[in-house]
């Protein structure tokens, strides 16, 4: 059986296999294609499945697995029966995986029998106890792909055509994905589908094969017809910014933004949601002040040198919190990091200490940014501008 569910994902160093489930060979790290090849002759020989867990390093129900796989003899012991492996999806030796097994979430586990045939997925973490009754539920009847896919086709309901939707979706086919979502729609499929659909129209806008006018179109009947699931009103209002910055409308982000909003303070959980505090202070309220200090409550949560100039610079285009921002960006251009980030973090120092009169320091902060990143010809512009204050020519910005 096919498990699809909804649970904790994330939409998208080294390979770890364990065989057996021996807590000590979760360390070993392997090549993605001997780990594979390893995992697929040991299930030959037990007669079993390969179960892969495929994860990426910052998502968050992915590290909880993880340590729940550790702590929890049961979520060990659940995994028994067939050979377990994890494969990070940001490594280089994943690249083969990807390309034969498509994820577009995380944490995604994969079941394939020894030959690699697809068996089905869980989707999600959502704790150990409903993992293990969904591979429990998976393990009982696992079913081929290709006979999955065409009893999906022959069903007359709805759940055919969402089913076809979601396979397609897994493995990033969103232009496959769209139309069965729509019949599955049509057919009676609950709303909740139509934010996968808005989904599918997004990424088809970033393709080319889907045009704003239909985001708008899928978002209004999202709109219209919501329904009861959890944070309805923030996936649709995170789509539909998404459709906004591509389109360079922001009207777009209007009334979704603003229900996500109720939806978020209602559950008391707005506080705690950094880029929606951040959008209802910029597009709703228009308190620039408001949204840089939700900008500056982001950096608890991630704090290096790229991070640090997207406040910065906020703060330097909309003329706020300066004196602090200065402070942020002394402090992150020592940090270690990409140097390009570091560069770009430097350049809008030296714009905050130039604003300030220190046009010296600015040049010395460019100067800086070209050791840092000798190749990017904005900085070496951004020189010639500052030389040419400090001889007398005026600033042509």
């Amino acid at each position: 059986m096919w498990v699809r569910i909804s649970k904790p994902v994330i939409f998208l160093v080294a390979l770890t296999i364990l065989f057996g489930f021996s807590v000590s060979s979760a360390d070993e790290a392997v090549s993605t294609p001997a780990a594979l090849a390893d995992a697929f002759t040991k299930a030959k020989e037990q007669s079993t499945f390969v179960l892969v867990d495929a994860f990426t390093t910052w998502c968050g129900p992915c590290k909880q697995f993880q340590e729940d796989y550790k702590a929890k003899s049961e979520l060990r012991e659940s995994l028994a029966g067939v050979v377990f492996i994890s494969i990070d999806l940001e490594d280089s030796t994943s690249v083969e995986f990807k390309d034969e097994y498509p994820v577009s979430s995380v944490p995604q586990f994969i079941l394939l029998d020894p030959d690699g045939v697809e068996h089905g997925r869980i989707s999600g973490y959502g704790g150990t106890e409903s993992f293990m009754a969904d591979l429990e539920q998976l393990l009982e009847n696992p079913i081929a792909l290709d006979e999955y896919l065409a009893s999906a086709r022959a069903d007359e309901g709805w759940e055919g055509p969402i089913t076809l939707a979601k396979h397609h979706a897994g493995r990033r086919e969103y232009e496959q994905a769209a139309p069965y979502f729509v019949e599955g729609l049509q057919r009676g499929a609950p709303g909740e589908n139509r934010l996968d659909l808005l989904w599918a129209t997004l990424v088809g806008l970033r393709e080319g094969w889907s045009t704003v006018d239909e985001a708008r179109a899928v978002a209004e009947q999202a709109l219209n017809n919501p329904a009861e699931t959890d944070r309805y009103w923030y996936r649709l209002y995170n789509s539909m910014s998404q459709v906004a910055e591509f389109a360079k409308d922001d009207s777009l982000r209007h009334p979704y933004l603003e229900r996500a909003v109720e939806e978020a303070k209602e559950s008391g959980k707005f506080q705690e949601n950094i880029q929606l505090r951040i959008d209802y202070a910029h597009y709703v309220l228009g308190d620039f002040e408001m949204a840089a200090h939700a900008r500056r409550d982001g950096l608890e949560y991630y704090r290096d040198p790229y991070s640090i100039n997207i406040y910065v610079w906020y703060c330097f285009e909309h003329r706020v919190c300066l004196e602090e921002a200065e402070k942020e960006a002394r402090e992150g251009v020592v940090m270690e990091g990409d140097p390009a980030h570091v560069a770009m973090l430097t350049d809008t120092l030296a714009e905050l200490v130039y604003l300030r009169g220190e046009t010296a320091e600015a040049l010395s902060l460019v100067e800086h940014c070209i050791e840092l990143d000798p190749d990017n010809e904005y900085y070496h512009n951004q020189e010639k501008r500052f030389r040419g204050i400090l001889d007398g020519g005026g600033d042509s910005e």
